[in-house]
């Protein structure tokens, strides 16, 4: 395990939550 994990689980989290945001 290391940072890029988390990172990666990060910007996952990160880009739904804009894709959501944009298509409603």
């Amino acid at each position: 395990r290391g940072m890029g994990e988390e990172y990666f689980k990060a910007v996952e989290r990160l880009h739904r939550r804009l894709s959501l945001g944009e298509n409603p």
